[in-house]
């Protein structure tokens, strides 16, 4: 995760401040930071993993389909000799 800001530095520098209360809110503020990395990183790791499921579903699918035609071609030639295709 890349951090924007004019002076990305300062929050570092607070923590090493010598007032004590701003040293724990920078601190606090960091693991927020890194937290907030960690949960995004997560999500996305998820959002994929579904994908790829999804993906898998579908071609699982598709292969079905495919077997379900598989043994009925007499039933085909059957409805293609009943039905000619002159147009």
């Amino acid at each position: 995760m890349v951090f924007y800001s004019r002076n990305p530095q300062l929050l570092v520098q607070m923590v090493g401040s010598e007032d004590e209360i701003l040293q724990e809110a920078a601190a606090g503020c960091l693991r927020q930071i890194r937290e907030l990395a960690v949960a995004i990183e997560k999500a996305r790791e998820d959002i994929e993993k579904r994908r790829e499921e999804e993906r898998k579903r579908r071609r699982e699918k598709k292969k079905r389909k495919f077997y379900d035609l598989r043994g009925k071609s007499e039933e085909l030639l059957v409805l293609v000799g009943r039905f000619p295709l002159d147009f």
